[in-house]
């Protein structure tokens, strides 16, 4: 959101609503989880561990070593991947802005990207998923590229932003 100058000169007002911030951080979040989560299927597949093993392991949070089987765990661990994604999202639309163009903001969705794994790898796993925590130590270079992807995702909201403001 920014903040422009009244006609009267005499405060300010914010410009960019938040219908715009939440519905292109969204769209942007889901975009970068589904690039994140193809990332992830293919090497957790490639290393044996499944395809549907990054939902599993997302599940392991609350299911613990009960998330490696049965159906249940597989949607929660989608739910909370996609909502962690467009909470993100929005967070990121929110910073960006929309005046940012399509270059800056994507190195800027590719940092904020690489943000959230330092955080997630070094913070929020060792503390709330050990056995995720476990499993991504053995795919170093995925887990890293597939959050740049997840930056590159969201990157695409200031444009968003833009469009949603438009119409």
């Amino acid at each position: 959101m920014s903040v422009a100058q009244t006609a009267g000169g005499t405060g300010i007002e914010a410009t960019g609503g938040a219908r715009e911030i939440i519905g292109a951080g969204v769209v942007a979040g889901i975009i970068g989880g589904m690039l994140m989560a193809m990332i992830m299927m293919v090497a957790t597949a490639a290393g044996g561990m499944g395809l549907l093993a990054p939902l599993r392991l997302i599940a392991a949070t609350f299911y613990g070593k009960d998330a490696m089987a049965g159906g249940g765990p597989l949607l929660v661990g989608l739910m909370v991947h996609m909502m962690n994604s467009m909470v993100f999202g929005v967070i990121f639309a929110w910073i960006a802005g929309s005046r940012r163009a399509a270059l800056p903001a994507l190195m800027a969705g590719v940092a904020f990207g690489i943000a959230i794994w330092a955080v997630t790898t070094f913070g929020g796993l060792p503390m709330l998923n050990p056995m995720m925590r476990e499993r991504v130590a053995m795919m170093p270079v995925a887990w890293f590229i597939a959050h740049m992807a997840f930056g590159m995702g969201v990157g695409s909201a200031p444009g968003l932003r833009r469009r949603f403001a438009a119409s």
